[in-house]
This record gives structure tokens, C-alpha cells and sequence, in this order.
């Protein structure tokens, strides 16, 4: 057995723990060193590290399948995205639009309200006049009567 100390980012106490190292790679490393490795126990080895090599490969294929589907995830948000934003653009082109209209509306209601006002008054003094007339001619008509 191997005492190993160990500090984890400086902010936790030092831990003993008592790790056995595995016995199957201890033993085939140590075969390997002394040249005593059978075909059989090489076969053995081959064939454990094709399925661990297997469900490597099985495990990256779902992986990469997963991250192509994240892909295309992000490509149809990214996509909605633009249309959101394409669309918010114009709302706010119309919004600016109708601003503009309404200002121009305003402006054309103003001018036509001053308008009216100075009609009124020219209505009024016409009627003035016309009223002045009729006295005029009403005093005129009394003198030659």
C-alpha cells in the first residue's frame, strides 16, 4: 500500500488517504518488463483494450451526435434569433413612421386651427363692415326721406 499527502487548493488540511494501485496493470506492466507474457495473456490484453476501445469510440460517436444536435440547436435559436430581431426592426421603422405622420398631422391640425382663427376674424370684421354698411345706407336712406 502507498501513503499519499494530499492538499487540495491550498484551502483544505492535508488528507492521508491509502491507495492500492490496481493489480492488473502492476502485473502486466511487470510481465511485460520481465518478457514473460504468453500469447494467450496477449490476447487477453488485445481483447480487453478492443472493448474498452469499443465503448471509447461508441461513447465519442454519441457525443459527437449530441454536439451535432446542440449545433443545430443553436444555429435555429440564432436563426429565430435574427427573425426576432429583423421583425422588432420593423415594428420600430413603422413606429418611426407613424411618429412621423402624427407629428406631420399635428403640425397640418395647427396650422389649420390658426387658420380657422384667422378666418374667424376676418368673418368678423367683414360682419362689422357689412353691419357699418347697413347703417350708413340706413342713415342715408332717413336723409333723402
Amino acid at each position: 500500500m502507498v501513503k499519499v499527502d494530499w492538499v487540495q487548493d491550498g484551502t483544505e488540511a492535508t488528507k492521508n488517504t491509502r491507495r492500492k494501485p490496481p493489480a492488473r496493470a502492476a502485473r502486466d506492466d511487470r510481465e511485460v518488463r520481465e518478457g514473460n507474457v504468453s500469447a494467450k495473456a496477449l490476447m487477453a490484453r488485445l481483447e480487453r483494450q478492443s472493448g474498452q476501445l469499443a465503448i471509447a469510440q461508441t461513447k465519442v460517436e454519441e457525443m459527437t451526435k449530441a454536439l451535432e444536435r446542440e449545433r443545430e440547436e443553436a444555429r435555429l435559436l440564432r436563426k429565430a434569433f435574427e427573425d426576432e430581431r429583423a421583425g422588432r426592426e420593423q415594428i420600430q421603422n413603422q413606429l418611426n413612421r407613424e411618429r412621423a405622420a402624427r407629428a406631420e398631422a399635428d403640425r397640418n391640425a395647427e396650422e389649420a386651427q390658426v387658420t380657422a382663427s384667422a378666418l374667424e376674424g376676418e368673418l368678423q370684421l367683414v360682419r362689422a363692415q357689412l353691419e357699418d354698411l347697413r347703417r350708413r345706407r340706413h342713415r342715408f336712406s332717413l336723409r333723402r326721406g
